[in-house]
């Protein structure tokens, strides 16, 4: 094997090596984004929920009923 032969190996390795460093980092950097779309969603579909439910109708308000109370009752 001459030594122009074992330069061009070694360079096309290196060169392979770093295409697929920089397509992980994309690969990377995408999935994170999604992650963080996904989260951000999901936040404030909970924030909306929870409004939603302590608003409904006074659900979490004290409820008094008058009775009235006589001897006769």
């Amino acid at each position: 094997m001459g030594k122009n032969m074992a330069l061009g190996v070694v360079e096309g390795i290196e060169d392979g090596t770093t295409e697929i460093l920089y397509a992980l980092d994309e690969m990377g950097t995408a999935v994170m984004s999604e992650t963080n779309d996904v989260l951000n969603a999901f936040q404030q579909n909970v924030e909306s929920r929870a409004d939603k439910i302590s608003s409904f109708a006074g659900l979490f308000d004290a409820v008094t009923q008058n009775v009235k109370v006589s001897a006769q009752s």
